[in-house]
């Protein structure tokens, strides 16, 4: 199994994106977006489980990922959240290896 076909969990990406979004705290409600969109919900599917109106959710996931972006310094998207994640996790991985080895 290589890195690319690891399983991650939404917990365990959320709790990488927010380690690396720091010192900002993400909202309860951008954890809802990121969560839903890690399981590949449409944003009417997450304003189902919110009750928050779907354009207001389409707000707040494009304020997310101009964040994420930024903090991961990989570009992100409701789409392509699960590869952004784990580039950034590559990038962070490929850093923390010594040249000489």
């Amino acid at each position: 199994m290589t890195f690319e076909d690891a399983y991650i969990t939404s917990e365990d990406a959320l709790e990488i994106v927010k380690a690396a979004s720091t010192p900002r705290f993400l909202s309860e409600l951008q954890e809802q977006v990121f969560q839903g969109s890690w399981h590949n919900h449409s944003y009417a599917k997450i304003a189902q489980n919110t009750n928050y109106p779907e354009n207001y959710l389409t707000d707040i996931g494009s304020e997310l990922w101009q964040l994420l972006s930024q903090k991961l310094e990989v570009k992100v998207t409701q789409l392509g959240l699960r590869k952004a994640v784990k580039q950034y996790i590559l990038l962070r991985l490929n850093l923390a290896i010594p040249e000489d080895l």
